[in-house]
């Protein structure tokens, strides 16, 4: 099942953005299985890239430990 909230961000996003990426997931259900969506905008290799990137970040500790203890 599409989630609508993609629809909305990719008219909600500028003209200027040369890509994007969107990774939602839906509450669990009660046998523990999740829905989860990934869209993306733009040439697949840059949004490769920007995976990559995201995934470089929460592999940092410092990252990791920064975002847990700010709040």
């Amino acid at each position: 099942m599409k989630n609508h909230i993609h629809e909305e961000i990719r008219e909600k996003i500028s003209d200027n953005t040369a890509c994007y990426v969107l990774i939602t997931c839906e509450e669990p259900s009660n046998s523990g299985e999740m829905n989860v969506e990934l869209s993306y905008d733009g040439d697949p290799v840059l949004a490769e890239f920007l995976i990559q990137g995201a995934q470089n970040y929460f592999d940092e500790p410092e990252a990791v430990e920064q975002e847990s203890s700010c709040c």
